[in-house]
């Protein structure tokens, strides 16, 4: 028969490995289950007796509705959590997140310029803009935003990967493929910057590093 001691040890690593309850579960845990977090933020807002902690429900319901591809809906839920919160810049960058994934990369860019209105040193809302400005093929823009970016956050991968894009198009494919490489060892799995790795080796005339590149991916 074990030992209390080890009877103990045997539950602690139970705990451990087993996932949390159901109902440990909140609306701010930003679960992969999209449908289950919006009802958990649904229960969130029909609880929250405070007009923030009502907007916080709502902007994590809007990003899950979002998620989901649920556009419209997301942007009608957002726009509650402005109506609530107006000078939070979390509820404008999620509604240009909207506009972007709904091929609106202009629209996008008017939320994030909102956002970083209301706080100049949103990095996120900042790296964002940039990548919408490179969508809109403005790559010098593109670099104004994803330099400080990178300046104040040099290990954040998405900034690398926006920078080493808007880089490429500007012609310093040389410099992008640094900046790519951080991005690709960050999440190898992840595809976007090895396809922008590519486009750096193409632009630079390293098609043979590019195809071969290419091969393992496909």
């Amino acid at each position: 028969m074990p030992s209390h001691g080890l009877r103990r040890s045997v539950l602690a690593a139970l705990v451990v490995l087993l996932p949390l309850p159901l109902a440990a579960q909140t609306c701010e845990d930003r679960i992969s289950d999209y449908d289950r977090r919006i009802a958990l933020c649904d229960a969130a807002y029909a609880a929250a007796a405070d007009p923030d902690v009502a907007a916080t429900a709502l902007g994590y319901k809007g990003e899950a509705l979002r998620m989901l591809g649920r556009l419209d809906d997301a942007a009608a839920v957002l726009r509650l959590s402005l109506a609530l919160a107006p000078g939070n810049p979390w509820y404008w960058v999620e509604l240009g997140h909207v506009r972007f994934d709904d091929g609106d990369p202009a629209g996008a860019v008017a939320h994030y310029a909102t956002a970083l209105e209301l706080d100049p040193g949103d990095l996120y809302a900042r790296i964002n803009r940039a990548d919408a400005w490179r969508a809109l093929n403005a790559p010098d823009r593109c670099l104004a935003d994803s330099t400080p970016t990178l300046a104040a956050e040099p290990e954040n991968d998405f900034a690398s990967l926006v920078h080493g894009r808007c880089l490429t198009a500007v012609g310093r494919a040389e410099e992008a493929l640094a900046h790519l490489d951080r991005a690709i060892a960050a999440n190898p799995g992840y595809l976007p910057p090895q396809m922008a790795r590519m486009a750096a080796l193409m632009a630079l005339g390293r098609h043979a590093e590019a195809v071969a590149l290419s091969l393992i991916h496909i």
